[in-house]
């Protein structure tokens, strides 16, 4: 079997030497396939993950990307974002003043940015980056959201009622 890579606009972008990735949720579906096509192929890249959950039980591919860190030392940094932590401890929403705390000392002309989330983190990250000036062409985004439902159209539940 032969993997034909990533294909759209939400790819790995050629020659790029600092991934920033900012990762909401499910949102880390794409990020993680760009992850794993960086280590492999661009083996002088290092990214720094943002990962925002809920918690660590809500975080999708946790110990997956602690190993792939753990295997990469130097090349990839996961930085975990809990707003209601398993532990009681204060937690903490991705607002625009966060993001430019995280952001900012990532920012230099090598960095490229891939956000992909929910459209509240999105927009908190977007103006951040908008703040510090990051070209456009720098800063790729995937954005997702929950098909509508038409109006008037019943839910599964109450058609089955």
């Amino acid at each position: 079997m032969r993997s034909l890579g990533t294909s759209g606009r939400f790819v790995l972008a050629p020659g790029a030497r600092h991934l920033a990735m900012l990762a909401g949720g499910s949102g880390i579906t794409p990020i993680f396939s760009i992850i794993k096509q960086a280590l492999h192929f661009e083996l002088d890249s290092r990214i720094t993950l943002i990962y925002c959950n809920r918690n660590r039980q809500s975080a999708i591919f946790a110990d997956k990307l602690d190993e792939l860190a753990a295997r990469h030392p130097g090349r990839l940094q996961v930085i975990h974002l809990f707003s209601r932590p398993e532990d009681g401890s204060a937690g903490a929403r991705l607002c625009q003043e966060r993001a430019l705390q995280l952001l900012a000392p990532l920012n230099d002309e090598h960095t490229h940015f891939y956000l992909c989330g929910p459209a509240g983190m999105m927009q908190q990250a977007r103006e951040a980056l908008q703040r510090l000036e990051v070209a456009e062409q720098r800063v790729h985004l995937e954005n997702f959201v929950a098909p509508a439902k038409p109006a008037g159209a019943a839910s599964n539940l109450e058609s089955q009622v």
